[in-house]
């Protein structure tokens, strides 16, 4: 896991997508607080995800 800020982010976006991918999830943090977070997922996990997300959504 790598915390980064937003600024950071915004120089090289790529080299954090490819971060989460190959060495786990990256904290976004603005103003020094976790803010967002860039996690890898695959197809199969997707529904699961949004469905735990969003709870007003039907399957």
């Amino acid at each position: 896991m790598k915390f980064i800020n937003i600024r950071e982010l915004s120089k090289s976006p790529s080299k954090y997508i490819k971060n989460a991918n190959e060495e786990g999830d990256v904290i976004i943090t603005r103003n020094g607080l976790p803010y967002a977070i860039i996690s890898r997922i695959d197809g199969s996990e997707l529904e699961d995800y949004v469905l735990a997300k969003h709870f007003d959504l039907e399957r």
